[in-house]
């Protein structure tokens, strides 16, 4: 009996040391995998971080890329290594697009976090015509030798009105024979006169001001247009080009001027935009490829729009193009991540 008690007890030690030794290797497993999960957690935070600080970077930056290698990416808790890739490098990108692939290297293996983003994109209005009317509160006074024309200069084929209104309470007043397009004068209901709010209010504070007098200069160029807001009052009395975004904003007013020994002419590659005004008057030659959009988010009093003299307004989408570049490059420039990759 008492052999028999001593085995027994040999045995349920042995068994339960095995079971020690059991327990102790699986909590073992445990730490080991709580260990890797911290690590891996810690790495991938260590990537947001590092994404964060490239985004700023770009923000700043927009056209810096590190020459497309690694940007070595130091925080308080960790190091990351950060690639860009946009449209150069991966042509499923947009123009607009970047991706950013943030590694941390550990003992164990390399965490890998990436993110496709998107620059932000200035809020374009609808253009319909050569002359847009964003609302119907306008007064329009045709007179003079103006021209007004909505087939593309540029024969990209994408031919518009020569004057879009809202609805046909003006369209009496636009029979003129000096308006042109396709169709010469068309009504568009989906054009908004929020839209061209939207744009104004993206531009103004990054706008170049003009006043007084302004001879023989460049408002922008064809490779940098330029976004461009009239203050109170500026004349124009040479030869000035202008390409990208004209903005002539309540009471203020832009005059074009000419005389006998100056005959000056004002052109302008891109999209203006009158808001509460149409204070754009002269005895200059006024020569618009692009469009006009005029606009008023007041019920009264009307908007009075006089067209004449020597203006010669031809829809170009080239000039459209100068203007999407000019807010798109005016705009300070964000990003918004569209995707994350883990």
């Amino acid at each position: 009996m008492g052999r028999a008690l001593i085995i027994i007890i040999a045995i349920t030690i042995g068994v339960l040391g095995l079971m020690q030794i059991n327990l102790n290797s699986n909590q073992l497993v445990r730490v080991a995998r709580s260990a890797d999960y911290s690590t891996d957690l810690q790495s991938r935070n260590i990537a947001h971080g590092a994404i964060e600080v490239t985004m700023a970077q770009l923000a700043a930056d927009p056209a810096w890329r590190n020459s497309y290698d690694p940007y070595e990416v130091n925080l308080d808790y960790g190091t990351a290594f950060v690639t860009i890739g946009d449209n150069t490098t991966d042509t499923s990108l947009t123009q607009h697009q970047v991706r950013l692939d943030s590694r941390v290297p550990t003992p164990a293996k390399t965490v890998l976090v990436s993110v496709l983003a998107e620059r932000f994109t200035p809020t374009m209005p609808t253009v319909r015509g050569a002359i847009n009317f964003m609302d119907d509160n306008f007064e329009p006074n045709l007179f003079g030798s103006f021209s007004i024309d909505g087939f593309d200069r540029s024969r990209s084929g994408h031919d518009i009105a020569g004057v879009a209104l809202l609805n046909n309470n003006q369209h009496s007043d636009f029979s003129s024979r000096n308006i042109d397009g396709n169709p010469k004068v068309g009504v568009f209901s989906d054009m908004k006169y929020e839209s061209m709010e939207v744009l104004i209010n993206q531009i103004r504070n990054s706008a170049t001001q003009l006043e007084g007098v302004i001879t023989n200069a460049d408002l922008g160029t064809a490779r940098n247009p330029g976004v461009f807001m009239v203050k109170d009052y500026a004349k124009i009395a040479g030869n000035v080009k202008g390409y990208g975004i004209l903005l002539v904003e309540n009471d203020t007013e832009l005059e074009i001027s000419s005389s006998l020994s100056n005959k000056g002419t004002f052109e302008f590659n891109g999209l203006v935009l009158f808001k509460n005004a149409w204070e754009f008057h002269g005895t200059g030659n006024v020569k618009i490829n692009g469009a006009i959009a005029v606009g008023s988010p007041d019920a009264v009093p009307p908007t009075q729009v006089d067209i004449g003299g020597n203006l010669t307004l031809t829809y170009d989408t080239k000039g459209m193009d100068a203007a999407r570049a000019a807010a798109f490059n005016t705009v300070p420039p964000t990003y918004t991540i569209l995707r994350y990759y883990e």
